[in-house]
């Protein structure tokens, strides 16, 4: 099932894309090299607003319209 895209934000080496859609507490990231696709499940109820990744490392941020936050390490995959 396609869900429209409400943000999305390169890592700070361009190679992981994370994607936000509506009604879904799945963040999608997708690697530039190899093309593969993974779902992590953020646990949050509340509509996700924003993405945006650490400027350094592997950690990426989520937050919601109702101000809650996720963090995400891609590295620890925790």
């Amino acid at each position: 099932m396609s869900r429209m895209c409400t943000g999305f934000g390169w890592d700070v080496d361009g190679d992981l894309l994370a994607i936000i859609t509506l009604n879904s507490s799945y963040i999608t990231l997708w690697d530039a090299n190899t093309g593969k696709r993974t779902q992590v499940d953020t646990g949050l109820r509340d509509p996700m607003s924003c993405v945006k990744w650490s400027k350094t490392g592997s950690v990426l941020a989520v937050g919601t319209t109702r101000g809650n936050l996720a963090i995400y390490n891609h590295s620890t995959a925790k």
